[in-house]
C-alpha cells in the first residue's frame, strides 16, 4: 500500500508521499566540537545566495522546505535566545522583500564570530 497526499487546485494536481522523519543519536566525546543552529551573542550571520538570481516562491503544493531566509535566521535567534538587527540592503533584488525573505531557492546562512569577521569579509 502506498500512502500519498493529493492536492488539486484548479487544473493542477500535485502528489507527494507522506513525510518520513528519521532521527538518530550517537555519543558525543567533546561537546565543544559540536555545531547547533544557536546564534551566539556578538556573532554575525551572513547569507550566501547560491540561487543564481532565482526567487521562486513556494506555491500551494506540498513541498520540502526550510521556510526561506527569514525562517532560517529566526530559528538561529530563537535557539540562541538573542534578538537581532537584519540588514537586507545588499541582498534585495528588485525591492521585493517578500520574495527575498520567503523564497526557498538555494542558499545558506553562516555564523561568523567577531574575531573571524575580517577574515570572511
Amino acid at each position: 500500500m502506498s500512502m500519498k497526499i493529493k492536492l488539486q487546485e484548479e487544473n493542477d494536481i500535485a502528489k507527494a508521499p507522506f513525510s518520513l522523519i528519521v532521527s538518530g543519536f550517537a555519543p558525543v566525546v567533546n561537546i565543544h566540537k559540536t555545531m547547533t543552529l544557536q546564534l551566539r551573542p556578538k556573532n554575525r550571520l551572513f547569507f550566501l545566495n547560491l540561487s543564481n538570481g532565482k526567487q521562486k516562491l513556494v506555491d500551494q503544493r506540498p513541498h520540502k522546505s526550510g521556510g526561506g531566509l527569514l525562517t532560517t535566521i529566526a530559528e538561529t535567534s530563537f535557539a540562541g535566545h538573542v534578538g537581532m538587527n537584519i540588514n537586507l540592503e545588499n541582498i534585495l533584488q528588485e525591492n521585493d522583500i517578500i520574495r527575498e525573505l520567503f523564497n526557498e531557492e538555494l542558499g545558506a546562512v553562516i555564523q561568523i564570530s567577531q574575531q573571524n569577521l575580517e577574515k570572511v569579509k
